[in-house]
């Protein structure tokens, strides 16, 4: 049996299996439902904190060296200023 055959065969077979389906009559309980929906808010929060975290990296960066700067007393304030 040839390839292109072997998949048009297994393409007609599924798509009979998906035209001739009748309705499921699935029932998920409180707790896997709970389960499920907690699972997907951690997933996003860890992708949220995440994302955060990469684009709060270079604002740290700029911060710690400002504040490095500023101990070293390269940086003087109008307040500082004597003239």
């Amino acid at each position: 049996m040839s390839m292109r055959l072997r998949f048009l065969l297994s393409t007609s077979i599924a798509a009979a299996f998906v035209i001739c389906a009748g309705s499921a009559s699935a029932y998920i309980g409180p707790g896997a439902g709970a389960g499920f929906v907690t699972s997907l808010l951690t997933t996003l929060s860890v992708i949220a904190l995440a994302i955060v975290a990469i684009l709060a990296w270079p604002i740290r960066l700029l911060i710690k060296r400002w504040r490095k700067r500023r101990a070293q007393g390269q940086i003087v304030s109008k307040a500082d200023d004597p003239s």
